[in-house]
């Protein structure tokens, strides 16, 4: 997906640097405004992603600019989730398994890319 044909651009120059920024938005405002001064970016997580041709290209321009920190997998849209919270489902129900099972996926990514201390 090229950002600088949709309707509000990003310019080139800024999409290429977008993960540098991200970095310096951390390291700049981790220590006093984020209250934590060893905050690191260790990945990104696609979320609430619908079913969409917009939505597909917005999801592999993340992955073109933020490569190997895109964590998978990517977090479809979901009523399942809030209808089982407000049912009280458990979590084992078969109603949420596919959402259960993209959020292990997920953890495992997160596993990988946090190593315990």
């Amino acid at each position: 997906m090229d950002l600088t044909r949709h309707h509000h651009p990003v310019p080139r120059r800024l999409v290429a640097r977008l993960p540098e920024r991200v970095h310096e938005f951390v390291v700049q405002h981790a220590p006093k405004d984020l209250a934590n001064p060893t905050l690191t970016v260790r990945g990104v997580v696609v979320s609430a992603l619908a079913p969409t041709a917009l939505q597909a290209e917005q999801r592999d321009s993340i992955r073109q600019i933020f490569e190997d920190l895109v964590w998978e997998p990517a977090i479809k849209v979901r009523t399942t989730l809030a209808e089982a919270n407000t049912d009280a489902l458990p979590l084992t129900d078969a109603r949420v398994a596919e959402p259960r099972a993209m959020y292990e996926l997920l953890a495992q990514s997160f596993l990988k890319a946090v190593p315990a201390p």
